[in-house]
């Protein structure tokens, strides 16, 4: 349907393509914490993310995300405090 008809987004939703590889946990919350702006204060390197990127493509954010280097480092500082290796898809609904 949305190839024969085509798709209608609001300009308000925060959509960003997935260049990054084993980014789909950060993906998904990146899309739903910058998505519920309105019932949530966001801060720190999100906040700077959504003002830095609320006007560009997808595929412009995606290049951003790629080439942030803060999230590198907040990501690997997460990972090494994790206690499992597990390779999951993850989705996340708000």
């Amino acid at each position: 349907k949305i190839k024969k008809e085509g798709q209608s987004v609001p300009e308000s939703l925060w959509f960003c393509k997935q260049k990054i590889g084993n980014a789909c946990g950060t993906m998904a919350v990146l899309h739903a914490l910058l998505n519920c702006q309105e019932s949530m204060e966001i801060e720190g390197w999100a906040k700077r993310l959504y003002e830095k990127t609320k006007t560009k493509s997808p595929d412009d954010r995606a290049d951003e995300l790629n080439e942030d280097t803060e999230l590198e480092s907040l990501h690997q500082s997460a990972a090494e405090e994790g206690q499992t290796q597990v390779s999951l898809i993850l989705a996340c609904f708000a």
